[in-house]
C-alpha cells in the first residue's frame, strides 16, 4: 500500500461475539470529517491483540469500496506508553488511600461499639429525700435520646466509609491491571509491539463512506450460561436476566462493548464440500491455483520508475519458439500409446479427440510431461509397442492418470516451472516486495516474515491453553454439552467490560419479561411439608441452555437452583421453598386378614386419609400425590383400589423427566383459611405362603 496519502484514525471496540471457543471482535474506526475523494489509506492502531491474520477483514458502509486490508506491526517505543514508575506510584498511593479508609472505619466500629454499650440507668430510687425521681428519669431519657443521635451519625459515617472502601478497592484493582498490562505488553529491548491495521479505499466522493469497521478472531475466549429470576405479584410475573461467565485472554479488555454469546464453533466450516466430477476417460490435469509471472514482467514498472528517477529497464526479447523436437515426440509418444489402446478397442477417431490435446500441449510447452515421455521413448527405442517404459499399456496409462507434479523447493516459481507446494496456497503468508528495490524479486510473491506470525501463534497458543485449564463455574455447563444438534445466538442488549485477563467476569447480556404460574405440591408420604413451585414460561426467542439460576421473590432470594434445557415457549418449574401457612398431614391405617378357602390368602386393607389447612389470604389449588403399590403382570399378587374421595387421576410424572409407575394426583383447591381432606383405599391380596419384601404394610 502507498504511504503517500495515510491518514491516522482511532477505533474502539465496538461489540465482540463469543463462541463455545474464541470470539468475533468488531472494531469501530473514527473516520476524519472529509477523506476527500481522492484514495486513501486509513492507519488505525488496534493495539496488540492475538488474533487470527487471517481473519482480517473491513466491512464499509456506503458506496465506496475496500481494495485491500493487511495487518503490519509496529514498535512503539516506552516514553508513548505510560510510564511503569508511575504506575507504580499510583498503585502504592491507592494502597494507602485504602489503608486510611480502613483504619477510619476500624475507629468507627470501636466508637459505635462504646456507644450501644452505655444505657442510662436512671435507678428510680432516690438517694435522697429531696430528690425527684421524675427529673432522674427525664435526664435518662435526654441522655438516650443523645446516645441514639450520635449512633446515627456514627451508622452514617460508617456507611460513607464502606463506600469508600468499594471505590478505593475498584481504583486499586484498575492501578493494578494497568501496570501489570503495562509490564506484561513491554518487550525487553525497550519497545512495544502493537499491531496497524491498513485499509485502502478507492476514490470515491467525499461523502460517501457512511462508517467502517475492522473485524478479526481471537481464539482464547470462552462463556458458560447462567440466570437470575425475580418474581413478583404472587410469583405470577418473571423477570429474566440471562447473565454469562466469559473469560478471555485475547490481549485486550473489551470495554464498554456490546457482547453477544453463541453456541457454535469457530473452527467449523460450515460450507458444503464441493464433490469431485467422475469422469470415464483419459485424466486430465488438476487445477491449480499457480500462474506463471507474464513476459516483460520489468516493462510493468517502467512508469513507476520513471516517476521516481530510477532509469527504466529495457524491454526484454521475446523468447525464440523451441523446435518440436522432443515435445513433438513427447506427443507422438502419446498419440502412439493411445492409438495403439484404441486400436485394440473400437473406435477409429483417435487423431479427432486427441487434436485438443496436443494443441493444448504445444501452446503450453509442458516441460515436465514432455521430459517424462521423451525419456520413455528413448530408453525403449527397441521396446515394442504398447510397451514403453517396461510396464506396456497399463504402465502408460497409471502414469498419465496418476498426473505427478515436479519436484518443488521453497523458492517462489517462474515461468515454465511446474505447480508450486499447497504451501503457496496460504496467501496471507505471501507478500510483494517493495518496487523501489528494483531488484529481480520485484513483481512476483514471495513468503512474508513469519516473526509477527510466530509471535501471534505463541501468544494465541498460550491463550488457549489458559482458557481450556480455567475451572467451570459450580453448577454451569459448557455450552458445547448443552447445545444439542442447533446452534443459538444471543443477542447483547447492553454494554460491559470483560478484561483481558483470563479470569471470570460475569456480565449481563439480556433481559425479558415472562409469564409465571404459582402452584403448591406436596407429597405427604416422603414429608409432611407443602411447596412452592413457580411455572416459569421462556420468554427469550431462543432455547434456553442448561445452567445455575438464582430465584428471587421480591427482592429476597429463596432458592439457587439448576435449571435443565428448555426450547422456545417452553416452562421450568421453580422451587421456592416449604410454604409455612399450609400444613398437610397423612394417616394410615392398615387391617390385615386372612381370605380364600381354607384361608390360603392374605387380604391386606390400606386407608389413607390426608388432611389439609391453609392460613393463605388467597384461594390456592394443592397438587397432592401419592403412590398405590403396582403388581408385575403374571404374579401371584392382586392390588385393587377400592376407593377415592375425591376421585385421583393418573399421574406418570413424565415431565419431571423421571416416570414412575401407580402415582395417583389430586388437585387439592383450598380457600382462605379452610381445610380438606382426601381420603382413599387400595387392597393387596397375595398368598398366605408368600410376604411381601419389606412387610405387608405399604404405609
Amino acid at each position: 500500500m502507498s504511504d503517500d496519502k495515510r491518514v491516522v484514525c482511532k477505533s474502539r471496540i465496538e461489540r465482540v461475539t463469543v463462541y463455545a471457543r474464541g470470539a468475533v471482535v468488531v472494531r469501530a474506526v473514527e473516520l476524519p470529517a472529509d477523506l476527500g475523494p481522492a484514495p486513501r489509506v486509513l492507519e488505525i492502531d488496534v493495539g496488540r491483540p492475538a488474533f487470527d491474520p487471517r481473519s482480517l477483514r473491513a466491512i464499509a458502509r456506503g458506496p465506496r469500496a475496500v481494495l485491500a486490508v493487511d495487518a503490519r506491526p509496529r514498535n512503539q517505543d516506552h516514553r508513548a506508553s505510560p510510564d511503569p514508575s508511575a504506575l507504580d506510584r499510583e498503585v502504592e498511593r491507592v494502597e494507602r488511600e485504602l489503608e486510611s479508609v480502613r483504619a477510619r472505619l476500624q475507629r468507627l466500629a470501636e466508637r459505635r461499639s462504646a456507644l450501644a454499650s452505655l444505657w442510662p440507668d436512671p435507678k428510680l430510687k432516690p438517694r435522697r429525700a429531696d430528690e425527684d425521681g421524675g427529673a432522674r428519669v427525664r435526664d435518662a431519657l435526654a441522655a438516650s435520646a443523645t446516645i441514639d443521635a450520635m449512633l446515627d451519625e456514627v451508622h452514617t459515617q460508617l456507611r460513607d466509609e464502606e463506600r469508600r472502601e468499594s471505590l478505593v478497592l475498584r481504583a486499586l484493582e484498575v492501578a493494578r491491571v494497568a501496570r501489570d498490562h503495562a509490564s506484561s505488553a513491554r518487550d525487553p529491548r525497550g519497545v512495544e509491539p502493537t499491531t496497524t491495521v491498513l485499509v485502502q479505499l478507492a476514490d470515491g466522493e467525499a461523502g460517501a463512506l457512511e462508517g467502517l469497521e475492522v473485524e478479526y478472531v481471537v481464539d482464547a475466549a470462552r462463556w458458560w450460561p447462567a440466570y437470575k429470576v425475580r418474581l413478583s405479584d404472587g410469583a405470577k410475573h418473571a423477570h429474566w436476566t440471562l447473565d454469562a461467565y466469559i473469560a478471555q485472554a485475547s490481549g485486550e479488555d473489551w470495554s464498554d462493548a456490546l457482547v453477544s454469546l453463541s453456541t457454535a464453533d469457530l473452527v467449523r466450516d460450515a460450507r458444503l464440500p464441493t464433490l469431485p466430477t467422475l469422469r470415464i476417460g483419459r485424466a486430465q490435469p488438476k487445477q491449480r491455483a499457480f500462474r506463471p509471472p507474464p513476459q516483460g514482467l520489468d516493462e510493468l514498472f517502467a512508469g513507476y520508475d520513471g516517476h521516481s528517477g530510477r532509469e527504466p529497464p529495457s524491454p526484454s526479447k521475446p523468447e525464440p519458439p523451441k523446435p518440436p523436437s522432443e515435445s513433438a515426440s513427447a506427443i507422438t509418444g502419446m498419440y502412439d500409446i493411445v492409438s495403439r489402446d484404441e486400436e485394440e478397442g473400437s473406435s477409429g477417431e483417435v487423431a479427432d479427440a486427441l487434436m485438443p490435446v496436443e494443441q493444448q500441449a504445444q501452446a503450453s510447452a509442458a516441460p515436465y510431461f514432455a521430459a517424462e515421455f521423451a525419456k520413455e521413448k528413448k530408453s525403449d527405442a527397441g521396446a515394442p509397442r504398447g510397451a514403453i517404459g517396461g510396464g506396456g499399456r497399463a504402465s502408460s496409462r497409471a502414469r498419465l492418470a496418476a498426473d505427478e507434479p515436479a519436484p518443488t523447493d521453497a523458492t517462489p516459481a517462474t515461468q515454465g516451472e511446474s505447480d508450486p507446494d499447497d504451501d503457496w496456497l496460504e496467501y496471507d503468508g505471501l507478500e510483494l516486495d517493495d518496487p523501489s528495490q528494483g531488484n529481480a524479486r520485484r513483481g512476483k510473491l514471495g513468503f512474508a516474515t513469519s516473526a509477527r506470525n510466530e509471535r501471534l501463534a505463541k501468544e494465541r497458543a498460550v491463550g488457549r491453553s489458559a482458557i481450556e485449564r480455567l475451572a467451570a463455574p459450580s453448577g454451569t455447563v459448557d455450552p458445547r454439552a448443552a447445545r444439542l444438534a442447533f446452534d443459538h445466538q444471543y443477542e447483547g442488549v447492553s454494554r460491559v467490560e470483560v478484561l483481558a485477563d483470563g479470569a471470570l467476569h460475569r456480565v449481563s447480556i439480556a433481559q425479558a419479561e415472562g409469564h409465571s404460574k404459582p402452584r403448591f405440591r406436596a407429597v405427604p408420604k416422603e414429608e409432611p411439608a407443602v411447596y412452592r413451585e413457580a411455572e416459569v414460561q421462556n420468554p427469550f426467542a431462543s432455547p434456553l441452555l442448561a445452567g445455575p439460576a438464582e430465584v428471587f421473590s421480591d427482592d429476597a432470594l429463596v432458592a439457587r437452583t439448576n435449571v435443565a434445557a428448555v426450547d422456545r415457549g417452553g416452562s421450568i418449574a421453580l422451587g421456592l421453598g416449604v410454604e409455612e401457612r399450609i400444613r398437610i398431614a397423612r394417616n394410615a391405617k392398615v387391617l390385615e386378614s386372612s381370605t380364600g378357602l381354607l384361608g390360603g390368602s392374605t387380604q391386606v386393607d390400606h386407608t389413607i386419609s390426608i388432611e389439609l389447612s391453609s392460613s393463605l389470604g388467597e384461594p390456592v389449588v394443592v397438587d397432592v400425590i401419592d403412590r398405590v403399590p403396582v403388581a408385575k403382570r403374571d404374579s401371584e399378587i392382586e392390588v385393587t383400589v377400592l376407593s377415592s374421595k375425591p376421585k385421583a387421576i393418573a399421574y406418570a410424572q413424565a415431565d419431571r423427566g423421571v416416570p414412575v409407575d401407580g402415582v395417583a394426583r389430586w388437585a387439592v383447591e383450598l380457600a382462605p383459611g379452610a381445610k380438606a381432606t382426601i381420603e382413599f383405599a387400595y387392597r393387596i391380596v397375595l398368598s398366605s405362603k408368600l410376604e411381601l419384601v419389606g412387610g405387608n404394610r405399604r404405609d
